[in-house]
């Protein structure tokens, strides 16, 4: 239960990293995560894990975002 509760909280931490740095909407920012894990191929948690403990950087993020 409370890795669940880990996982929840680093993931909204995360979000709110990418919004900040984007500057943008937390949905936004929860769109730009899940489009950057599946487009390598990476569990979402990993991703969030190493954006939150600083082996990733945001521009990393928000550089793959998905062209309309």
């Amino acid at each position: 239960m409370q890795s669940v509760i880990a996982s929840k909280a680093t993931l909204e931490i995360a979000k709110g990293m990418i919004a900040q740095y984007a500057d943008t909407t937390i949905g936004e920012a929860s769109q730009l995560l899940t489009a950057y894990a599946k487009q390598r191929r990476l569990r979402l948690t990993e991703t969030v894990q190493a954006l939150v403990t600083r082996d990733m950087n945001p521009a990393a993020i928000v550089a793959a975002k998905p062209r309309a």
